[in-house]
């Protein structure tokens, strides 16, 4: 399984509005918020993402781009498990027999 490991500093952004996330992200330390800004920009807080909580789970799986922000809140780490590794593991078995559902239920 591929996973790797960053560090991102205070208010860094870990993903933009638009990207198509390849990997689902694992705060290992600090904490991450998940953002959204209207046209006026205006931001809006939509979560915020502590330790050993996952975030993009769903744009990774269903190869969607993202409409809201990732921005790192402190110094933090950030454990990335890549999708497409983890669809061609075959000891993921009940997780890759999810993705079609979620790719057809959850595309936008």
């Amino acid at each position: 399984m591929d996973l790797q490991l960053k560090k991102y500093k205070r208010n860094e952004i870990i993903y933009h509005m638009e990207d198509i996330p390849q990997a689902i992200g694992i705060v290992k330390e600090g904490s991450v918020v998940i953002e959204t800004v209207d046209f006026l920009g205006n931001v809006s807080l939509l979560s915020h993402i502590g330790p050993n909580q996952m975030f993009a789970e769903s744009y990774a799986l269903t190869k969607t781009p993202m409409y809201v922000y990732v921005r790192a809140i402190e110094d933090c780490t950030i454990q990335f498990l890549d999708v497409q590794a983890l669809e061609k593991s075959p000891e993921q078995d009940v997780v890759t027999t999810h993705i079609p559902y979620f790719q057809q239920n959850h595309s936008q």
